[in-house]
């Protein structure tokens, strides 16, 4: 086993010795490491040299790539608790104008070590980049949570019914019913693409609100994602054809201050 574990050190610094690039510039060093991000292109750090002390940053890679699809670690919520901590596990800073992840150190014996922790917080980074769509639907509707709870709003999550087809039916929220409003029922659209509009229809038109009336109500996320017009102009042609579904509204994300209004006061 000796023997093996010298081997097994061997190869291991061959592999990386081969694997990892330093290409010196004017102002700093690039380095290309042997690991992969997502798209399976290595990652790349630089190494600039300053008067008294070391950066080694991303140039803000891992964070502009989040920010091209969609995903905001500057919003309140779950993903920025998510960043905020991989930052602090790392011992890696952030410059939110740049969106540079870096590490800063006074010697370079510190570099291989630094090197390790800088590359683990980008790798974790980009697990959310790799996010299931399930996954970008339940921060969207904590996000939703959050923001119906600050306005004191009390509501219930993941309300179920039994719908008219004998079928459970699920609702992301609901608000109870007053002497002066009706019950809601709110489904979260986290990624409002074309086909998205079916599930909440259905879910709707199973309900069984004939022994009150229940406003029912579909909030998409458009800051994430644009809406699709077939997903709105869908909506908009069942609720005004559908009388079931005549009482529906559709709400965007980004209107949320306009909107929340008029859930407060109706």
């Amino acid at each position: 086993m000796i023997d093996l574990k010298s081997k097994l050190k061997k190869e291991y610094l061959d592999w990386s010795m081969k694997k990892i690039n330093f290409e010196a510039n004017q102002d700093f060093i690039k380095i290309e490491t042997p690991f992969v991000d997502p798209s399976n292109d290595y990652i790349n750090l630089f190494l600039e040299q300053k008067s008294t002390h070391y950066i080694l940053s991303d140039d803000g890679y891992a964070v502009d790539e989040l920010d091209s699809i969609g995903v905001d670690v500057f919003k309140q919520g779950k993903r920025k608790d998510f960043f905020n901590k991989t930052l602090r596990t790392f011992g890696v800073s952030f410059n939110s104008k740049t969106y540079e992840l870096f590490i800063e150190f006074d010697d370079l014996s510190s570099y291989p070590v630094k090197q390790h922790m800088l590359i683990q917080c980008i790798i974790r980074i980009n697990d959310m980049l790799l996010t299931t769509r399930n996954k970008t639907a339940n921060f969207f509707s904590e996000d939703l949570q959050e923001f119906l709870l600050d306005n004191d709003l009390s509501i219930t999550p993941n309300a179920q019914f039994i719908g008219k087809t004998g079928n459970t039916i699920s609702f992301d929220f609901a608000i109870g019913m007053t002497k002066k409003s009706n019950q809601k029922l709110i489904k979260a659209v986290a990624n409002p693409r074309s086909e998205a509009y079916v599930e909440p229809l259905f879910s709707f038109l199973d309900l069984d609100d004939s022994s009150r009336k229940i406003d029912k109500i579909i909030i998409a996320d458009d800051e994430a994602n644009k809406v699709s017009k077939i997903f709105a102009s869908s909506i908009t042609n069942f609720s005004s054809k559908e009388a079931s579904l005549s009482n529906m509204k559709l709400y965007l994300w980004s209107k949320r201050s306009t909107w929340i209004k008029e859930l407060k006061s109706s």
